[in-house]
């Protein structure tokens, strides 16, 4: 499970950077502010939300490629408690 969590950790990291290299952040905020609906908005301003979100989708992936177990449930919580302890600091 240590394995997994690391690599669903730098996946995230480095999609997390390939966003903040093409500006996906702001787009993603540009369009949380025009949307009708608070929940869309609030969710595209909280940075710890999009990371969860992208944590559990290459989690998926992750299982896809290599086998589907039910520790793959605990990942995208466990790598989204570290993500916040390191912004933390």
């Amino acid at each position: 499970m240590i394995q997994t969590i690391l690599v669903v950790y730098g996946l995230l990291y480095f999609i997390d950077s390939l966003f903040d290299k093409w500006n996906t952040w702001e787009r993603i905020a540009e369009f949380g502010s025009t949307a009708k609906h608070k929940f869309i908005y609030d969710l595209c301003f909280c940075r710890f939300c999009l990371m969860f979100h992208l944590a559990w989708m290459i989690t998926i992936l992750y299982g896809a490629f290599s086998s589907f177990s039910f520790d793959l449930v605990a990942v995208p919580f466990v790598v989204s408690g570290l993500t916040r302890l390191i912004e933390k600091r």
